[in-house]
């Protein structure tokens, strides 16, 4: 998946640095989201901090599989051309938060016993965490370290709602505090509430302009409300600085598509592949913009890579055997081989996920051409 590096100007905070993608939070008038991508919640503690996980880099969803395919052709084995199938490009969700963490810092004599809430933390003991530093609250209305302890362990707990109002109570002592601004910003992420977020990560980057996360999250924020170019040139104002962002470079890759400019996408994704040689997503999406602009040959090319990488992924081998039986009845010649390429892809994806209605029925029409073919004498 994508880098998860945290660079140095990036002010500490609560919560997860992505790794696979993308925000679980759906959004209303949308492509469906790939069945792979969400791998959100997953919680752990680090050192004092309890960290929300989610995904890094976004995979393009597969492409549906082909219509109704028409009858098996004659001995003569005509060329069967299936209807045109619409290419997908990656959905217009969110990435993920782009999230590190902070401790809570007791002074050295400890007073207010800020190193019990540490200590419940570092064991992941949330709950305990909060009511410790709830009856250190009580004590105290307005200890901005106990309130940006509350903040990060009602985070840590998933009660989004209490770190908004915990990260607000910080603000009003303290207007300036880049870190506050920028939880505020990722706990209203996760809460969808994402006009609300791309403010506060604004003014975090009014504070601190090249705060790497506030970047990535402004610009995440932007593209969930579908304000695709302003997401766009937050993108690229992002890898002005910070060009070897491969996630960066996938959502950048992600809005041109959105935005119908394929051919740019292309390059985009063709960079995340680079910086990470891993990631199978950079190659689907490679893949869905080349099969936009008509270059079906580098789609299977990255879609083969992709194979490699992910072995087990049904959607994808179906993705691939769609686009090779694309290539197969756009040839003015009949080519038996890519025919059964498409065909071999297929069975592969049928081993894996067997429910698949539409890929027997395709399988089923295509294998009496491919006899019928090599049937035939070379030319």
């Amino acid at each position: 998946m994508s880098p998860n590096t945290r660079s140095p100007e990036a002010c500490p905070s609560f919560g997860p640095a992505c790794v696979r993608s993308l925000c679980p939070h759906r959004m209303p008038g949308v492509n469906r989201p790939h069945p792979r991508l969400s791998l959100l919640g997953r919680l752990g503690v680090l050192l004092v901090v309890v960290s929300l996980g989610g995904t890094g880099c976004r995979r393009a969803p597969k492409a549906p599989p082909p219509q109704a395919a028409p009858p098996a052709p004659t001995a003569t084995a005509p060329k069967v051309t299936p209807a045109p199938q619409p290419v997908l490009p990656p959905t217009s969700r969110p990435a993920e938060p782009d999230i590190s963490a902070e401790a809570i810092s007791p002074e050295p004599e400890d007073p207010r016993g800020l190193a019990a809430a540490n200590a419940a933390l570092t064991s992941g003991d949330c709950t305990g965490a909060i009511d410790i530093l709830r009856a250190l609250l009580d004590d105290n209305p307005d200890d901005v370290a106990v309130l940006k302890g509350l903040a990060t362990a009602y985070a840590a707990t998933g009660d989004y709602p209490s770190a908004v109002k915990a990260c607000e109570a910080i603000l009003s002592h303290r207007p300036d505090d880049t870190t506050a601004w920028f939880n505020l910003g990722v706990a209203h992420m996760r809460l969808s509430h994402y006009r609300q977020a791309e403010r506060a990560f604004g003014e975090a980057l009014e504070l601190a302009p090249y705060h790497r996360r506030a970047m990535h999250n402004l610009a995440a924020s932007l593209q969930a409300q579908g304000k695709l170019d302003q997401a766009r040139r937050a993108w690229q104002r992002l890898l002005a600085r910070y060009d070897r962002s491969a996630r960066a470079h996938m959502q950048l890759g992600i809005v041109l598509m959105d935005l119908q400019h394929c051919d740019q996408a292309l390059a985009e994704f063709r960079r995340a592949a680079k910086l990470n040689p891993d990631s199978a997503d950079a190659r689907i999406n490679l893949a869905a913009a080349a099969r936009a602009i008509g270059s079906y040959g580098h789609a299977v090319a990255a879609l083969n890579q992709a194979v490699r990488i992910e072995p087990d992924d049904a959607g994808t081998w179906a993705l691939l055997g769609e686009t090779l039986l694309t290539i197969y009845t756009a040839g003015e010649q009949p080519a038996p081989r890519v025919l059964a390429d498409a065909l071999s892809a297929w069975d592969r994806s049928l081993q894996i996920d067997p429910n698949q209605p539409q890929l027997h029925k395709n399988v089923q029409t295509y294998e009496p051409v491919l006899q019928n073919l090599q049937k035939q004498p070379a030319q």
